[in-house]
């Protein structure tokens, strides 16, 4: 997390060449994708679409990932299995 709110998260990073990366971020309820080059940083995508950001967050292994798709499930009021609370 950066910052002490801890409002952006970077999920996942990719080397795509020596000198460039990729990285996937979270800030709020957004996920983004951001490019580092030798030119300086880029957003490159963003997805706010809560059904999309929750599918990209359960392909990606991270805390940051893990702890952002807990609050949206409790946010959504459901498991973590993707069941209403108190139906399991």
């Amino acid at each position: 997390a950066i910052g002490p709110s801890g409002a952006v998260d970077v999920l996942a990073t990719t080397n795509v060449s020596p000198r460039e990366k990729l990285f996937m971020v979270r800030f709020g309820g957004r996920v983004l994708l951001v490019g580092s080059s030798p030119a300086g940083l880029r957003t490159l995508s963003e997805v706010s679409d809560a059904a999309e950001v929750a599918d990209l967050l359960a392909r990606v292994d991270a805390p940051a990932a893990k702890k952002l798709r807990e609050e949206m499930e409790a946010a959504d009021g459901k498991s973590s299995t993707g069941t209403p609370k108190g139906e399991a």
